[in-house]
């Protein structure tokens, strides 16, 4: 589970550990894949996509057989990219190719975060990154407006000091239930 929080961490980095753990705890569970979308000669079919199943793990892209994800052309260098899945999200770093890579058509230099959905190029290679923790971080920190909801405002009458501390010791055992359930679901 996710350590303490660190001096001068903010709440979106909690929040982006929290569901790491979350989505780490399942097996089998979603995890980033980099989808080939497009570029593969006509003779060849797309491989498989790429599963980021390992945090922290290097996965290799280039043109050699022992690249994790193979990309069939002289225009990519052997090892052309490596991509690596970590607790705050998935970089992408350049290996000194002579062709680069870009970002939503956007040359990047040195190693650089992907979102959910972000289009990787590669010579005549088109990638698309699915990322089921950050696309769920996404819908979290969307604005109820931007969703297509309203708000409602609920009035709540003043509470007398020790129905407080009643609700406080239900809102505990309730939270301790859920926790409990999702660990439960997690170990299955």
């Amino acid at each position: 589970m996710a350590d303490k929080q660190r001096p001068g961490e903010s709440t979106a980095t909690i929040a982006r550990r929290l569901v790491s753990d979350l989505f780490g705890a399942r097996p089998g569970g979603e995890v980033a894949r980099l989808i080939p979308t497009g570029g593969w000669p006509a003779e060849r079919a797309p491989p498989e996509p790429l599963r980021l199943a390992v945090p922290d793990r290097a996965y290799l892209i280039g043109r050699g057989e022992t690249c994790d994800l193979v990309l069939p052309s002289d225009d990519v260098s052997r090892e052309h990219a490596v991509i690596v899945r970590r607790w705050d999200g998935v970089q992408i770093r350049d290996l000194g190719s002579k062709n680069g890579l870009r970002v939503a058509g956007q040359p990047i230099q040195g190693e650089h975060r992907l979102r959910d959905g972000d289009r990787v190029e590669i010579a005549s290679f088109e990638l698309r990154l699915d990322d089921p923790e950050d696309r769920y971080l996404k819908e979290l920190e969307a604005p109820a407006a931007v969703k297509g909801q309203q708000e409602e405002r609920v009035e709540v009458a003043p509470v007398e000091r020790g129905t407080t501390r009643v609700a406080i010791v239900v809102a505990s055992v309730v939270l301790l239930i859920v926790a409990a359930t999702v660990l439960l679901i997690a170990l299955n």
